[in-house]
């Protein structure tokens, strides 16, 4: 969750904290545990300190109604226009409204693939109350 705070992918990380991008994967899906080190690696990286990046979460974004419908509304109309901070998630909630509405019959798509992936990366970037808060106002304008 700090990574994807930080908007940070994989690579980028291993990149800054000097560790291979397999070993960052590995701790990501707990198939590693990490050696002290490491974790001060990823904490400098992260520019967080090691305790609060093993005890705690990031900060849960907060939105009002009003940013969350000028968020799904630019990410409709033209996610290439949004804020750098928030790029990744427009494209990712375009992607998943075209598939709404290609399952719907009002939309026709040469891309194929269900969005699921962007579906699941969106939903932990937001945290669950926000996501489902932003899926309510898609359903509103899809």
């Amino acid at each position: 969750m700090w990574r994807r705070t930080r908007a940070l992918t994989q690579a980028d990380l291993a990149q800054k904290a000097g560790i291979p991008q397999p070993n960052v994967c590995a701790l990501e899906a707990d198939r590693l545990d990490p050696k002290l080190s490491t974790i001060r690696r990823l904490a400098v990286a992260l520019d967080v300190l090691p305790g609060r990046l093993l005890d705690e979460s990031p900060r849960a974004l907060t939105w009002d109604r009003h940013r969350i419908d000028a968020f799904v509304r630019q990410a409709l109309s033209n996610p290439a226009q949004a804020p750098a901070e928030e790029s990744r998630m427009a494209w990712a909630l375009h992607h998943i409204a075209k598939g709404r509405l290609e399952a719907s019959g009002r939309f026709k798509s040469r891309r194929r693939g269900t969005g699921e992936r962007a579906m699941k990366q969106l939903k932990a970037d937001l945290g669950a109350p926000l996501w489902n808060a932003v899926l309510r106002r898609l359903d509103k304008h899809t």
